[in-house]
C-alpha cells in the first residue's frame, strides 16, 4: 500500500437479512463496542400510499409500498452512541473527499449513487435507481473507490470515480459519541412500538394499510407495469419491497427473542416465532407474485394473493395485540433495560 491509498479493514457481515445501512451500523457498533439492538426498533412495519389521480407512476404498487417509515437516526445517537451526518446531493469529488477524511481515521462511509454507474450492479448501464453501498477504501493514484455491497456482492469491488465528476452522490458519515440517554426498558420499547403500529384511537395503522394493499393486489391483471425495464424481475420496486418486508420481520423477531431472554417473558418468544412465520409468508407472497409474470391468465392468482395478504394482516395484528397485552402493565417499570 502506498501513500495515496487508504483502506479500512472491515469485517463484512454475511447476513442476508441486513441491508447495507444495517450491516454498516452493526459493523461500526462492533468496532466501537456499542450495543446496536435499538437499530431494529421499527424494523417490523408497513406503509402504503393511496394512488394519486392523474399520476401514472402512482398506479405502480411498488412505488407506493414501503417496508418501514421508522427513522433510526435518533435511536442511534441518543441510545446507541453512533452519530450520523448526511451530506445529500453533493458533487462526487466532494463525496470522495469526505470519504477520504473518514477512511484515513479508520471509519467507512455510506454512498448512495445511481446503480446505472456501478459495474457490479445488475442494472449497470441499463436502468436508473439509487443504490446504497459502503466505501471502505480509496485508491487515489488510480482513481478508485473500494466498496462493499451487502445486496449484490459478498466481496470488495472497485468503482472508478474519475468518470463520475458530473454526478451527485449522498454521503453518510458515522462518528462514535457518548449516548445521551440510557436505553429505555424493553416494556417501553415494545409498548410504544405496538402503539405506533396499531395507531390506537387515531390515524391509520400499518395493518389497515396492509389490507388496502391486499385489495389493490387483488385487482391487478398483470405485473407488466411493475416489472417493465427490469432485466432481473426480482429487483423491481414491488418485489424488492417484499424482500424488505420479510427481512424486517426477521430482524424484529430477533429483537423479540432478545427481549424475552432479558426479561424472562417467554410469551414474547412465542410471538417471535409467529413473526418469523409471517416473514416466511412474505417470502412466499413474493415468489407467487413473481410467478404471475409467467402465467397466461394471472388474474385468479392475484385474487388468491389478496386473500393470503389479508390473512397475513390478521396474523400480524394479532401478534401486535398479544405483545401489547404482555407489556402493557410493565410499560411504566424500568427494571428490564435494553
Amino acid at each position: 500500500m502506498n501513500s495515496t491509498e487508504w483502506l479500512v479493514t472491515v469485517p463484512l457481515i454475511d447476513n442476508e437479512q441486513l441491508n447495507c445501512f444495517e450491516s454498516t451500523v452493526l459493523t461500526l457498533a462492533g468496532m466501537w463496542n456499542k450495543e446496536p439492538v435499538m437499530l431494529f426498533e421499527g424494523a417490523w412495519d408497513f406503509h402504503y400510499e393511496p394512488a394519486t389521480a392523474g399520476d401514472s407512476d402512482s398506479a405502480k404498487l411498488g412505488l407506493r409500498v414501503k417496508s418501514s417509515t421508522f427513522e433510526p437516526q435518533r435511536n442511534l445517537e441518543v441510545h446507541v452512541g453512533i452519530r450520523m451526518d448526511e451530506y445529500l446531493d453533493i458533487p462526487v469529488p466532494e463525496g470522495v473527499a469526505l470519504a477520504a477524511g473518514q477512511i484515513r481515521q479508520g471509519t467507512p462511509v455510506l454512498f448512495t449513487l445511481d446503480g446505472y454507474y456501478c459495474p457490479w450492479h445488475p442494472d449497470f448501464e441499463r436502468n436508473h435507481a439509487d443504490h446504497l453501498f459502503m466505501v471502505t477504501g480509496i485508491d487515489v493514484t488510480n482513481g478508485f473507490l473500494i466498496c462493499a455491497d451487502q445486496m449484490f456482492t459478498r466481496q470488495l469491488v472497485k468503482l472508478s470515480y474519475r468518470g463520475l465528476k458530473g454526478l451527485k452522490v449522498d454521503c453518510t458519515v458515522f462518528r462514535p459519541v457518548l449516548p445521551a440517554e440510557p436505553s429505555p426498558s424493553w416494556a417501553k420499547v415494545l409498548s410504544r412500538e405496538m402503539f405506533r403500529k396499531l395507531k390506537t384511537g387515531f390515524g391509520t395503522g400499518c395493518f389497515t394499510m396492509m389490507r388496502q394493499f391486499a385489495c389493490d393486489v387483488g385487482s391487478l391483471t398483470s405485473l407488466k407495469e411493475e416489472t417493465d425495464h427490469y432485466t432481473r424481475l426480482e429487483t423491481c420496486p414491488l418485489l424488492a419491497a417484499m424482500t424488505r418486508l420479510m427481512n424486517g420481520r426477521l430482524n424484529y423477531a430477533a429483537l423479540l427473542e432478545r427481549a424475552a431472554r432479558d426479561c424472562g417473558k417467554q410469551e414474547l418468544q412465542m410471538h417471535a416465532k409467529q413473526l418469523g412465520d409471517a416473514a416466511l409468508e412474505w417470502k412466499t407472497i413474493s415468489n407467487l407474485l413473481l410467478k404471475t409474470c409467467f402465467l397466461p391468465k394471472p388474474g385468479p392468482a392475484f385474487r388468491r394473493l389478496e386473500t393470503r395478504i389479508l390473512r397475513l394482516a390478521d396474523l400480524e395484528e394479532s401478534i401486535a395485540r398479544g405483545i401489547e397485552s404482555i407489556v402493557r402493565d410493565d410499560a411504566s417499570e424500568d427494571e428490564c433495560h435494553v
